[in-house]
This record gives C-alpha cells, sequence and structure tokens, in this order.
C-alpha cells in the first residue's frame, strides 16, 4: 500500500469518526429538547442533588462551543471562538439537606419574542407528585434563558424522575402541560453504584 493511500485511508477514517461522534452529541442532546407551544424551546441541560449546585453557558453555538472545546487559545482567538456567557447558582444555608436542582436553556422563536411563564412539577415514575417550582436565578445570554428551577421534595426510590412544565392556559386562569421530560433521579445511586460498597 502506497503512503498516499495510507493517508487517505486514515483520512477517511478519522472522518467517520468525528462524524459518529457529532451523530451521537446530535442524537443525545435532542431527546431532551423540546418545543413549546409558543415557538420557544426548552432544553434540560443538567439534574444535579446535593447543596451546591451551579451551571454556565456560553454565547457560542453547539458546533462553535465543540470547536472550542477542542481547539489550542491561539486558535480559538483566530477563529473569533472565545465567547462570553453567564452562570446561576443555587446554595443551601449551611446544615440544610441536599436538593434537586434542574437547570434548563430556553431559546425564544424570535429576538424579542414574549414567551409564557413556566412552573415546573416534579413527580416520581408512576406520576405521584412531589413538588413544585418556580423559576429560580436566571441568566440571559443573546437571547437565550438559563433557568435553575429547585425541589426539596425528591422520591428517595424512583429511578426515574417526570419533569413536566405547565405555561398558562389562553383563558388565563388555568394552566395547561407544554413539556415533559424523563430524567434519571441523581438521588438514587446506579445499581453497580450501590453494589460496589
Amino acid at each position: 500500500m502506497s503512503a498516499k493511500h495510507s493517508w487517505r485511508v486514515g483520512f477517511a477514517l478519522a472522518l467517520c469518526v468525528i462524524a459518529g461522534f457529532l451523530l451521537n452529541e446530535f442524537l443525545r442532546n435532542s431527546a431532551q429538547i423540546k418545543r413549546l407551544p409558543d415557538g420557544s424551546t426548552l432544553r434540560i441541560a443538567a439534574v444535579s442533588y446535593g447543596t451546591n449546585h451551579s451551571y454556565s453557558i456560553s454565547d457560542l453555538n453547539r458546533w462553535q462551543q465543540l470547536l472550542s472545546d477542542h481547539l489550542p487559545q491561539s486558535w480559538r482567538v483566530r477563529l473569533n471562538l472565545l465567547g462570553g456567557g453567564g452562570s446561576v447558582s443555587s446554595h443551601a444555608d449551611p446544615g440544610d439537606p441536599p436538593y434537586l436542582a434542574v437547570f434548563t436553556i430556553r431559546k425564544p422563536p424570535a429576538a424579542n419574542s414574549a414567551m409564557a411563564d413556566l412552573k415546573m412539577t416534579l413527580s416520581d415514575d408512576h406520576g405521584v407528585i412531589c413538588d413544585t417550582s418556580d423559576p429560580g436565578s436566571t441568566c440571559s445570554i443573546s437571547g437565550t434563558y438559563l433557568v435553575c428551577w429547585v425541589a426539596m421534595k425528591i422520591p428517595p426510590h424512583a429511578e426515574r424522575l417526570l419533569l413536566k412544565f405547565s405555561a398558562p392556559a389562553a383563558d388565563g386562569k388555568s394552566s395547561e402541560e407544554v413539556a415533559t421530560f424523563s430524567v434519571r433521579n441523581p438521588a438514587v445511586k446506579p445499581p453497580e453504584a450501590a453494589a460496589s460498597r
């Protein structure tokens, strides 16, 4: 096999690996994104359990962020991939019990468009409501909203949690469910972690 042919095969394999990685990232992230009736999108960015929670976002889009994460500083400067960002956090007082923090990212359908106010309901995997939450700390970056939702009452043994988001209905008096997500309960240790103790 000639050196030229080996280079082409290696390049083709590298492209396949990169395409597979990008497809995997797309499929993994698209399951946790919902389009809401007002045209905005809502994504679960992270779910954590403890007493100190924080999450940061960048004003770079996902492809730019992916490139930025893997390029040297000099290339990021040349390609203008430094970006800005913001973060939200939630911290318990000393002695307070751990709680659940859900971080969502919401993008409006267009710049300066109004978005309905949301509420979150936390349920166990059987649909039994455990807690409700209004938006907590919020950060806006280039029209994207990062919100921290806090739930104090967490089902202790449910492996999955249902996060249901509702918005005011057209009548202005009631609310309607606009998105539901199923996430792993971070308060429950996976079976392999519990068995290794």
